[in-house]
């Protein structure tokens, strides 16, 4: 049951929200400060659809349009 009136900016659904790194710590360590808060659900499949090579930068911003999410590039 998720807590509060909080809603998913991809699925549009009352869940928990989870913090998404837009550049996976992964592969930026300390510069990876854009955060979305998207569902675990949400994470869990654009987790899928980034790469685990390092990619450019604006590479990661570009995989969150395919979800409707539109952020500023760097």
């Amino acid at each position: 049951m998720p807590s509060g009136n909080w809603v998913c900016p991809v699925c549009k659904e009352k869940r928990d929200p989870t913090r998404h790194h837009v550049l996976p710590k992964r592969h930026f360590k300390k510069r990876s400060k854009d955060i979305l808060k998207v569902c675990r659900r949400c994470h869990d499949k654009i987790e899928m659809n980034m790469p685990r090579k390092e990619q450019p930068a604006v590479f990661y911003y570009k995989v969150l349009t395919l979800f409707g999410i539109f952020l500023d590039s760097v």
